[in-house]
């Protein structure tokens, strides 16, 4: 198979998603904040989306265009949920990937381990290769 195709095959696989993976480090200061929002989230999956979204404000400070806009659109639905784990395109992996790892983005400083875990979790994910029959958009049936 051509590595074109293998990369439409691989970016339309889903993978399971869960925004309390990412073992990140909360301060008690951030502890106290999340406490007195009474969030049902595990305060993992809280620091989780905290750090997406302060991801994506940075690298759209001017307004996002609508093909992103669509992706963090879905990834807003899902925060919204009242569950942690999800299945998603791992497109919608790679786009976020992508984004929140760029040497350029500037968060606050308190981000800085939780991108780091958060990173380090959706290269996780980009790295899991199917392990079921899929149909490519091309049409093909694989193993």
């Amino acid at each position: 198979m051509g590595e074109a195709r293998r990369k439409v095959m691989n970016a339309a696989q889903i993978v399971e998603f869960d925004f309390a993976k990412p073992q990140c480090a909360v301060l008690l200061s951030d502890r106290a904040v999340y406490e007195k929002l009474e969030v049902t989230d595990p305060i993992t999956a809280w620091a989780t989306k905290l750090c997406m979204t302060a991801a994506v404000n940075a690298a759209h400070t001017q307004g996002i265009d609508r093909k992103s806009g669509r992706i963090w659109a879905a990834w807003l639905e899902l925060m919204e949920e009242n569950a942690t784990t999800f299945k998603v395109p791992k497109s919608q992996i790679e786009w976020l990937r992508d984004l929140i790892a760029k040497d350029d983005l500037r968060l606050p400083s308190g981000f800085a381990q939780w991108r780091e875990e958060l990173v380090d979790y959706l290269d996780e994910l980009m790295s899991i290769e199917s392990e079921s029959e899929t149909t490519d958009v091309l049409g093909g049936k694989h193993a």
